[in-house]
């Protein structure tokens, strides 16, 4: 969820009055961006975790919104797009994906596996605004957390040091 905040600084800043609806697949996840202004809900839907019912019960339930765009994250299953467009009966769905073009997809570009997600997901929407790409990262913190991360910082006496920050990617 970290690395699509800066996408939804993008969607905010272009679509500052639209209803931006986030679906994410763990309360873990919605915490991240839950209370920022980066949305105006925030929507829990656990592919892994739940049955096809469960699944085509969400889609549906989708369509009732009457949501215009959607835009899926850099490197999530193909079939989202289709359930996207077909189910949920969404306009524009804008995504990419790796091989040929897939089916759902209203706007898609090839991944480039080579970039980091972060700039993956900002070339998503590039899609739509070429320029946006650029824009400076954001990652929101609720001040429990920020308090949290000054307290931490300061205990491990990094005020004033460049830090680098190597995160591994877990492969399931």
């Amino acid at each position: 969820m970290i690395l699509t905040t800066p996408l939804l600084k993008v969607l905010r800043t272009k679509l500052p009055v639209s209803h931006i609806a986030v679906v994410v697949g763990s309360n873990t996840s919605a915490e991240v961006i839950r209370g920022s202004s980066l949305c105006d809900e925030v929507r829990i839907m656990s592919f892994r975790h739940s049955s096809s019912l469960a699944i085509l019960q969400f889609f549906l339930r989708l369509r009732k919104d009457r949501f215009d765009v959607a835009v899926v994250a850099s490197r999530l299953s193909p079939k989202v797009a289709l359930c996207l467009r077909f189910l949920s009966g969404v306009k524009m769905v804008i995504g990419d994906g790796a091989g040929s073009r897939r089916w759902g997809y209203t706007h898609w570009r090839a991944v480039d596996v080579s970039q980091h997600k972060v700039a993956e997901n900002l070339s998503i929407l590039g899609q739509l605004w070429p320029t946006e790409s650029a824009r400076a990262v954001y990652f929101h913190l609720d001040e429990i957390a920020r308090t949290e991360a000054v307290s931490v910082w300061a205990d491990a006496q990094l005020e004033g040091y460049d830090v680098l920050g190597i995160h591994s990617r877990r492969r399931s």
